[in-house]
């Protein structure tokens, strides 16, 4: 059952939003969005059937300025993985997985990086890479390489241009999002068709903007510039899944992906993209994502 929404407090006083669906009593994963996202979405439609179905619980947190999350100005990548645990601790979690869709990739990374020792098993889908290593862009859908590269670059016009956008999912949301699709493949935009699917998407990119645009321009700054570890420190067993016909976060992302991560397992879809990855294979991805878990279990991590 999907939950309206919850909020967590965390030690020094934040709140923390997220939205819980599938078994209550499940293998818990607690799921990243991408940039700009929220909660909403990835707790939802199909996520709640196939999480029950597979005895998973799926927490889906807001980061910092999104949906129910306080903004934190002063914040960076490596300090996710600390509201992550304290969310699991106010949830009495001891051991959970991450997964992460789009820009969420660089937040299982850190996690992965920073916090091994609380993690099952992490896993990325269609994940964005570091975007100043040569090469990685090629491909890329050209609205998504400009906000991206005005993240790293220029912050006024990555500022005005996520203004924009939450202007434009207040005023006239289902022309954004068809503006924001325009660089998706068809098989895309046509799953993005769907009226219930399509709701649910202006309302996940609504939620972004609850509190403004402030916390989606610093999230979107912080996945452009630099992460602030190297992926080859990170310990752990990554799975990535990939979908060629992606053009938002493309090919060459993946394989980057796979090849600087020290212990990734990567799945290559040749006739997905980024949202029929997500819809299409996710009980294909849970079962991976938990028998890596399951094949881990009582290893040492390093």
């Amino acid at each position: 059952m999907i939950s309206a929404g919850k909020i967590a407090t965390l030690p020094e006083g934040r709140s923390l939003g997220y939205d819980e669906c599938g078994d209550p009593d499940g293998i818990p994963v607690m799921v990243f969005h991408g940039t700009p996202g929220s909660r909403i979405g990835l707790a939802g439609l199909e996520q709640d059937q196939v999480a029950e179905r597979v005895g998973v619980r799926l927490i889906a947190p807001d980061r910092p300025g999104h949906g129910f999350s306080d903004h934190r100005v002063q914040r960076s990548v490596l300090d996710w993985p600390v509201d992550v645990l304290a969310l699991a601790d106010v949830l009495g979690i001891s051991r959970f997985n991450v997964l992460g869709v789009g820009a969420g990739s660089a937040y299982v990374a850190a996690c992965a990086f920073r916090i091994p020792h609380r993690l099952r098993a992490a896993g990325i889908i269609g994940g964005l890479a570091p975007i100043e290593v040569p090469g990685v862009t090629r491909g890329m859908a050209r609205g998504y390489r400009t906000l991206l590269t005005s993240g790293r670059w220029l912050g006024w016009g990555l500022e005005r241009a996520v203004r924009k956008l939450a202007d434009g999912f207040t005023t006239n949301p289902s022309t954004t999002l068809d503006r924001l699709l325009e660089g998706a493949p068809e098989l895309d935009r046509v799953l993005a068709a769907d009226p219930r699917r399509r709701q649910l998407m202006i309302e996940g990119y609504r939620e972004a903007f609850r509190r403004g645009p402030a916390g989606p321009t610093l999230d979107l700054r912080l996945v452009s510039q630099p992460w602030g570890f190297s992926l080859a420190d990170v310990p752990m067993i990554v799975n990535l899944w990939h979908g060629l016909k992606d053009e938002m976060i493309p090919a060459a992302m993946g394989d980057y992906l796979g090849r600087a991560l020290p212990r990734s397992e990567t799945r290559v879809y040749a006739e997905e993209g980024q949202l029929t990855l997500w819809v299409n294979r996710f009980e294909e991805i849970l079962g991976s994502l938990l028998a890596t878990a399951r094949r881990e279990e009582g290893k040492p991590v390093g």
